[in-house]
């Protein structure tokens, strides 16, 4: 892996990739990263929520994807903590990085966007779930807190202010659709009236806790067989190992195994002109923006290390497409 302090020349590069990638052979990563200029902390750095003492005693934000209907003498603490976190995610303007998303899709270069965070700052930037020809354009890999969902009906709604007010109370808001229906058939006493909960996915409770896991597993199977041009991953420090799986799954279908640099005492290296030369004519692309390095493990299988503001690059990104293209 390549670590890059010439932004003017992999700025080139990258654009020019992108722009070979059409149609639609473009896969981005997100992580946390791309929605912290947007006044969302980040979950696990060291002042990230995860880390965050809550002043008013109330339960971690660690803790807080793993509430429970069932258990509502703990569930409390529980919805006031993702309360406050629904509403910041209700309220915050997208990022440049979610631009340089819609940019693509726009372009007609984006075959699929992953994305690792919950707010839904993508959609609200204007990146649709489906294409005109109804194929999937954005994967919410965790799942969403815009999408709220029925423990009794199943059915879905849109996350509301009304929503979040009854959260912060410590209540789950109850089901408007199980409410008109107790009122058609009130015959039937024993009917339930159900609750709206969060669809969040708790990695850490293992793949089982996902009902879509094998769904997401196909899209990326179907896209990783595509051979894609440009995998970008933006914002994400890697230290999930489901993250890590897919990454290493993605790659893989880009890089022949001699094409992968070779081991050196932390996999990386600093660029040279025939590094720049090589980038420039090669076949396929995978970029790692963050400003932390990534895993060792997954040096090999990433070709240019960005240690940068992700919104910055993208910002430079996003003009650089433009001029290329006329706009």
């Amino acid at each position: 892996m390549i670590k890059s302090s010439d932004k003017g020349s992999f700025d080139a590069i990258v654009c020019l990739h992108l722009l070979r990638s059409f149609p639609e052979r473009v896969v981005t990563l997100t992580g946390a990263g791309v929605s912290c200029a947007s006044g969302i902390l980040d979950f696990r750095s060291a002042t990230g929520l995860y880390k965050t003492k809550n002043k008013d005693g109330s339960i971690p934000y660690r803790d807080v994807f793993r509430t429970r209907v069932q258990q509502p003498e703990q569930a409390a603490e529980q919805l006031k903590t993702l309360g406050r976190l629904s509403e910041l995610c209700l309220q915050a303007p997208p990022s440049t990085a979610h631009s340089l998303l819609v940019h693509l899709s726009q372009l007609k270069l984006l075959c699929r966007s992953y994305t690792q965070n919950v707010d839904d700052l993508d959609s609200k930037a204007g990146l649709p779930l489906f294409d005109g020809n109804g194929r999937q354009v954005h994967v919410t890999l965790h799942g969403s807190l815009s999408i709220l969902r029925c423990n009794i009906c199943s059915k879905s709604c849109v996350l509301t202010a009304h929503h979040v007010a009854q959260y912060k109370k410590g209540l789950f808001p109850e089901c408007k659709e199980c409410v008109e229906e107790g009122k058609e058939l009130r015959l039937r006493c024993q009917r339930h009236v159900g609750v709206l909960c969060h669809q969040i996915v708790y990695t850490e409770d293992g793949p089982e806790s996902d009902p879509v896991a094998e769904e997401k597993g196909l899209l990326l199977d179907q896209d990783a067989s595509s051979s894609p041009r440009v995998f970008l991953i933006l914002g994400t420090s890697l230290k999930l190992s489901g993250i890590r799986s897919f990454v290493r799954t993605m790659t893989r279908s880009m890089h022949r195994p001699t094409d992968l640099p070779q081991a050196l005492p932390n996999g990386i290296r600093d660029y040279n002109y025939l590094d720049l030369l090589e980038l420039q004519t090669s076949d396929a692309l995978v970029v790692f923006v963050n400003l932390e390095q990534p895993p060792c493990s997954m040096v090999p299988y990433i070709d240019v290390w960005l240690q940068e503001d992700v919104q910055a690059w993208s910002d430079r990104i996003n003009r650089g497409l433009r001029m290329r293209k006329g706009l």
